[in-house]
């Protein structure tokens, strides 16, 4: 049986609160919709939309959310059931210390921001009794206010940790092979694995002004061109001197290493077509004329298979996982008796809402 990734009090509210996504509540009233038999009802519906619109705040839009959150409940039954039918179930353990980091690390919220801001990745932060008590009660505010409650989350994470273990068992003896990872490296060299052709410059800018006025900035722009043309003269100092650039002027124009695109077009053309070590005339964009020195150009380059290697061999076994979990749920979704109530048949216009999580890597 496969368990839950170790929890940390930092990862503990990722981990949880995806969890807690997944939520279904059980109780008896309406069907929102039926799976194999088993009620999806309209309050544990809206009791996971509110958990929804609790962890993620104001932009979550309750209404457009609700076709999509319906189906990933529908998801996780035919998953839970799937998992009593195997006889799989979380390890206690491992569940009661997610369930207490969950907890811990949503009280943390309610914390004063300086106690969080001394914690360490290893040290979680050291609350006051008196601030641990006012954090409690601001946070049972907040639950009565968002309309659930402590154990809509515990059933939640003790649902989905279920669930999960599920999924771990289904792929924790997936492999990936050497000749795997040399055809996906093969297969995307030229789209991944390719590092761009790039240029590291720096300039000066001489600003034009909101009367876009080139005639009044091109006497400024020609002396610090003819500045930095003289011989043994020094671009960094001035740039500090000549340019209008807060961002680069202090650092001497330095602009860093960029790659097409990542500039306007005629400042792109200009240095891109530089020779490392020169320095271009007067190049005129919406922002005034600059005046470019390219230090380094770096054509095209593959990457190393050895680089990547690491690399790609995560990301094939992720992808070998979710395939996994993809044909069982759709292999589930084949044989099961699925109904949606009229009322929750209507189209949403929202994109879709999160999902169960993928299995952890084994």
């Amino acid at each position: 049986m496969g368990t839950l990734p170790k929890v940390t009090w930092k990862s503990a509210v990722a981990a949880g609160l995806m969890l807690a996504m997944t939520f279904l509540s059980g109780c008896a009233s309406s069907a929102a919709a039926t799976v194999n038999g088993t009620k999806i009802t309209e309050k544990d519906l809206n009791t996971r939309l509110n958990l929804y619109a609790f962890l993620q705040g104001p932009q979550f839009d309750v209404k457009a959310y609700r076709s999509q959150v319906l189906d990933s409940l529908i998801e996780e039954t035919l998953l839970y059931q799937e998992a009593e039918k195997r006889g799989v179930k979380a390890d206690p353990a491992t569940l009661k210390q997610q369930l207490d980091s969950f907890h811990e690390q949503l009280l943390y919220q309610y914390l004063p921001k300086d106690v969080v801001a001394q914690a360490t990745p290893d040290k979680p932060p050291q609350p006051t009794e008196a601030q641990r008590t006012t954090a409690e009660r601001q946070k049972a505010d907040a639950f009565k206010k968002a309309n659930i409650t402590q154990k809509d989350f515990d059933d939640a994470i003790t649902r989905q940790a279920t669930v999960q273990t599920l999924l771990d068992s289904l792929t924790k003896d997936l492999a990936v092979s050497d000749a795997d990872v040399q055809a996906y490296y093969e297969a995307h060299k030229t789209d991944r694995f390719t590092a761009p052709e790039t240029v590291r410059a720096s300039h000066i800018l001489i600003q034009v002004g909101e009367d876009k006025d080139y005639n009044k900035i091109l006497p400024k722009a020609e002396e610090a061109l003819k500045a930095v043309q003289q011989p043994g003269a020094d671009f960094a100092a001035l740039a500090k001197k000549y340019s209008d650039d807060p961002g680069s002027k202090d650092n001497g124009g330095d602009l860093g290493e960029f790659a097409k695109g990542d500039m306007v077009p005629e400042f792109e053309q200009a240095a891109f077509s530089l020779k490392p070590g020169t320095i271009s005339p007067l190049v005129k964009t919406q922002f005034g004329y600059h005046i470019i020195k390219v230090a380094e150009h770096k054509m095209p380059e593959v990457m190393p298979f050895d680089q990547v290697k690491g690399e790609i061999h995560d990301q094939v076994l992720q992808q070998k996982q979710s395939d996994t979990v993809d044909k069982l749920i759709n292999d589930l979704k084949s044989k099961a008796a699925i109904t949606r109530s009229k009322a929750e048949t209507k189209e949403s216009p929202a994109p879709t809402a999160p999902q169960t999580p993928a299995p952890a890597t084994p």
